[in-house]
């Protein structure tokens, strides 16, 4: 059966338009995307290494609220979708041209009709399609034509029991969710700095405890992004370090036990830095009853690790105010 896309008319102010659109996405539910990792990988940062054109952070952001589009079936126009990113409309055109140029490999195709995923042979695609529908409008009484973005770009799917069923499962992914991307359009992070924290995020093994996270120096993480200043990279570290939203803190540093000496001895000092809201976040929403179905055991995150009390907050750090955001992690259900 078919699911069919609302065209929506979005009216107001910038703040009346992003939380109107906002609401759209907590009501229907879908308020996370999966995001392959070939978005840094191959798109971001090697076409950048071979002196190719590289995708630009608002193409990435504007290509992850395609995909809440997409998994929210709705549609905006050009000028209500560039209010809501924070660009023109005219920028917004030419981002949109440049995503449905850039190409990439894939071997999992979105079925819209189904809500489902399909794995297929690997092949490339462009990053988006876009198309014109057309659509009864009862107010005018005439058929009127609407732009409409498909999103081809999907993670590598493999197929998993799960539950005694064969499930297409993703891997080489990291997630966004809907409180991730307000981070960016409600200015509490630049676009150079949100895609820092994405990076992060791409960095980040889900359901891996601490001690085995990976270690990294700060001039490591400005090579890869292919930032020429190793200050700017700290500067952006430090402000998603000094952000929390609801006393939960967006990243924690994990310092060795040598941190110190290696300063003292003039090396650059290296650290984990570990994901803690975007991960709770993970655990919050119930995939068993998305698309992708994952059992708990498969996002293996000690509650230990989790469990943060508000004392243990810098009380210093900025906060993001989300009052109408209830935070209840630690029943029986979430317990792993």
């Amino acid at each position: 059966m078919r699911t069919r896309q609302k065209r929506i008319e979005v009216k107001g102010n910038k703040e009346e338009v992003r939380q109107e659109i906002r609401n759209m996405i907590e009501e229907t539910g879908m308020r996370y995307v999966f995001i392959p990792n070939g978005l840094f990988d191959e798109l971001y940062l090697q076409k950048s290494l071979e002196g190719e054109t590289s995708i630009t952070e608002l193409e990435m952001v504007t290509y992850i609220f395609l995909l809440f589009m997409s998994k929210n079936k709705f549609t905006l126009n050009y000028e209500k979708l560039a209010e809501y990113l924070g660009c023109s409309s005219k920028q917004l055109k030419v981002v949109l041209k440049r995503l449905q140029q850039f190409k990439a490999k894939t071997n999992s195709v979105y079925e819209s009709y189904t809500d489902s995923i399909k794995l297929v042979e690997e092949h490339e695609v462009n990053l988006i399609t876009e198309k014109k529908h057309s659509a009864y409008n009862p107010k005018t009484k005439k058929n009127q034509k609407r732009l409409h973005w498909y999103v081809n770009y999907m993670p590598y799917h493999k197929m998993k029991t799960v539950e005694g069923k064969e499930t297409p499962v993703p891997e080489n992914f990291f997630i966004v969710t809907i409180d991730d991307l307000d981070l960016l359009l409600n200015s509490t992070l630049s676009r150079t700095e949100f895609v820092t924290y994405l990076f992060l995020l791409k960095a980040y093994k889900y359901g891996t405890d601490d001690q085995y996270q990976m270690y990294w120096k700060i001039s490591t993480i400005a090579e890869t992004l292919n930032y020429k200043l190793t200050e700017t990279v700290h500067k952006h570290i430090e402000k998603i370090l000094s952000i929390s939203i609801n006393s939960i803190p967006l990243l924690d540093e994990i310092r060795p036990k040598n941190y110190d000496l290696q300063i003292m001895k003039g090396e650059e000092p290296s650290s984990r830095y570990i994901p803690r809201f975007n991960p709770l976040k993970m655990l919050e929403m119930d995939f068993e009853k998305k698309e992708v179905s994952f059992k708990k055991s498969e996002v293996s995150f000690k509650k230990q690790e989790m469990d943060f009390k508000t004392e243990e907050v810098d009380s210093e750090k900025k906060e993001v105010d989300y009052s109408d955001w209830e935070m209840d992690l630690l029943n029986e259900e979430m317990s792993l």
